[in-house]
């Protein structure tokens, strides 16, 4: 004789009623479906579940494009209040996966040293055009030629670009 386990799960899977578990954000997807417009407060009432719960299942169902949700002010608990609908091209409730997150690239510690590049010959008579002053002439004249504000100026926006 089987246990009563065994048997009830026999029972269960021969039957023709198969009944199907709703999910708590399948259960809000569909009253807010019948119910647009509304904050997560009201569909917690509304659902009967815990309001964090509820709010915490909007966003998640909003970040994944089955919500949408506008913003109104309210004056009396002087916050912005989301309220929520389904997404008018979802006719059915369908569970969409998490967008992916995106991938964190690492900030280099130090900017390496830059190697010089070789001037491009482009084929002019070298006599015809004046010697260049060298880098480094050129930058300490502006240096010289800076004034203290100036030269503060400059060293916080290098700080800026070169995060040193």
């Amino acid at each position: 004789m089987p246990d009563i386990q065994t048997a009830l799960k026999t029972a269960l899977d021969a039957s023709p009623l198969k009944v199907r578990q709703r999910t708590k954000m399948e259960i809000i997807w569909q009253w807010l479906k019948d119910h647009p417009e509304k904050s997560s407060s009201e569909v917690a009432a509304g659902v009967k579940l815990p309001e964090n719960n509820v709010s915490s299942l909007c966003v998640q169902m909003y970040t994944r494009g089955m919500l949408v949700r506008t913003i109104s002010y309210n004056r009396h608990a002087r916050r912005d209040v989301f309220h929520y609908s389904t997404d008018p091209h979802m006719v059915e409730y369908e569970a969409i996966p998490r967008p992916p997150k995106p991938k964190l690239v690492p900030i280099q510690a130090g900017i390496s040293r830059v190697e010089p590049v070789a001037p491009v010959d482009d084929g002019g008579d070298p006599d015809d055009e004046a010697p260049e002053e060298s880098l480094d002439t050129r930058v300490s004249d502006l240096i010289n030629e800076m004034t203290v504000r100036e030269a503060k100026a400059m060293h916080h926006a290098l700080n800026r670009i070169f995060g040193t």
